[in-house]
């Protein structure tokens, strides 16, 4: 049986032969990038760099670097630029019925890697700390008991659970 391969020398060669070039490469300016934002500009109003770099290589064949594109939007997108950054932090202001009307459930898994992983509760109104469990797991059944336990423990009936995504506060 014969194994035939591809080495990188000749794949690079092939590569070339083909006319596909890398990024710096096609050693693209501002201005060489300019009529192609423009037009995808017009079909894509809200694109950011990111997208816009996808766009630039999926629809005009071209590969740019995202800090090209950034300084394309700077310097003739500038208005853009500033809306899509004025959109990003939105200040809202933290409001409680009281203390114990909601606790501030999180779990920190930097730690995992050495087996380690922290369990936290906090009243967020007065800023108490209702339970801090270190722990080898975040799935950890105990940790729901403390929950209940603290329940009981400031004799209050009912709690509401809102997550950031599915994964946190499975167990609650």
């Amino acid at each position: 049986m014969s194994r035939y391969g591809l080495g990188y020398t000749k794949f690079r060669e092939i590569h070339n032969d083909m006319g596909l070039l890398h990024t710096r490469q096609q050693s693209h300016t501002i201005e060489s990038i300019r009529e192609a934002m423009i037009k995808l500009r017009k079909a894509y109003p809200n694109a950011g760099a990111r997208e816009m770099v996808i766009l630039l290589f999926h629809e005009k064949e071209m590969s740019v670097s995202r800090n090209l594109v950034i300084a394309y939007c700077a310097i003739y997108e500038a208005d853009l630029v500033h809306q899509r950054k004025a959109r990003r932090l939105k200040q809202r202001q933290f409001w409680a019925a009281g203390i114990n009307d909601l606790f501030a459930v999180d779990q920190h898994d930097k730690w995992l890697r050495f087996g380690l992983a922290l369990h936290t509760g906090v009243e967020p109104f007065s800023g108490r700390i209702m339970w801090i469990r270190v722990w080898h797991s975040n799935r950890n059944p105990q940790l729901i008991l403390t929950y209940s336990g603290s329940k009981k423990c400031l004799n209050v009936s009912d709690f509401s659970c809102n997550c950031f995504s599915m994964s946190q506060g499975v167990g609650i």
